[in-house]
């Protein structure tokens, strides 16, 4: 029996190493597949974008069916929030939205670093960027925000009819798609620029760009809709049918002065697509629209002088006896 017993225990013991050395393999090779993991990531490029995949037209139309119904309990839950919170945006001015890769700030566009940012089209002249899905939502639904609050949700907003009401801004425009390597282990970005024409020139707004293209080509094509928005209603204005936005005041040209970029008051300016060239996808600033009846309220109109016609004397003044 002590054989017996030695021998059990042996055999335990053979068991319990194999297990030990199993369970070692099994630790040692979950440690370099995590090793090997940590490496690709240090070693990959921090501006890879994830490859995403294309949202169909149903997945999208269930997305907005949701946001719409987020709104309408947000509305609801508005009538209980405090005095000083904000009213919410209009769901129904979401016209398009989605992802891309930008570069907004002055530190990012200086040192080429892409972030991941969510954009929507919101009216049809306003262009904003959020730094995610969730700031977004959180702008569009949550009724307790103060305005200062939900105007810091939105990281970059274009609007270009207003923005270029601002002292120096001359309009906006966009540059051609190209295709550029940022590096040997990095593919290939599709990327365009959206510039701000200033008096003294042009300043970068923001890059974007993205492995995807139709993601880009997506965002360009709404700004280059937008721009084109613009440009039919300064045509609209030019033609005297003025096509107002969100219920602005419609006016009309008094005089075929206020059209001109130059002289009194002055002139606002929009972007649009320029027809040079037959060139449809450059995109230039252009003189846009003015009010001119306050303009036309401090002009003095003095009727013309005629020419060459000598002045006529004045009567002499009656000549009074004061002696009698």
């Amino acid at each position: 029996e002590n054989q017996r017993q030695a021998q059990l225990m042996q055999q335990q013991q053979q068991q319990q190493k194999q297990q030990q050395i199993s369970s070692n393999a099994a630790l040692q090779e979950a440690n370099r597949k995590n090793d090997a993991a940590q490496q690709s990531e240090a070693a990959a490029p921090r501006s890879q974008p994830k490859q995403r995949k294309h949202r169909s037209q149903k997945e999208m139309s269930n997305r907005n069916h949701d946001l719409a119904q987020r709104a309408k309990l947000s509305s609801v839950l508005a009538s209980h929030a405090p005095h000083n919170a904000s009213t919410l945006p209009d769901i129904s001015q979401v016209l398009t939205r989605g992802y891309i890769l930008s570069r907004i700030s002055f530190r990012t566009i200086l040192f080429k670093k892409w972030k991941q940012t969510y954009w929507a089209q919101y009216g049809q002249t306003q262009l904003l960027m959020f730094r995610s899905l969730g700031d977004f939502d959180d702008w569009a639904t949550n009724p307790y925000h103060t305005q200062a609050q939900r105007d810091f949700l939105v990281k970059l907003k274009v609007d270009f009819v207003n923005d270029t009401m601002k002292p120096n801004v001359v309009g906006y425009q966009i540059t051609q798609p190209s295709t550029k390597s940022y590096g040997a282990k990095e593919p290939l970005m599709r990327q365009f620029k959206l510039e701000r024409w200033m008096d003294y020139g042009p300043t970068i707004v923001s890059c974007f760009a993205s492995a995807n293209a139709r993601e880009v080509e997506n965002l360009r094509q709404v700004i280059v809709n937008m721009l084109r928005y613009v440009q039919r209603m300064k045509n609209a204005a030019q033609n005297g049918n003025v096509v107002a936005t969100r219920g602005g005041n419609q006016f009309k040209y008094p005089t075929d002065d206020g059209r001109r970029g130059s002289g009194p008051g002055g002139a606002d300016a929009v972007s649009s697509v320029s027809r040079n060239n037959g060139n449809k996808n450059v995109v230039t600033p252009v003189i846009g629209v003015q009010r001119m009846q306050q303009q036309q309220q401090r002009r003095q109109i003095l009727p013309p002088q005629p020419e060459n016609v000598a002045p006529v004397p004045a009567a002499p003044a009656p000549l009074i006896d004061l002696l009698g």
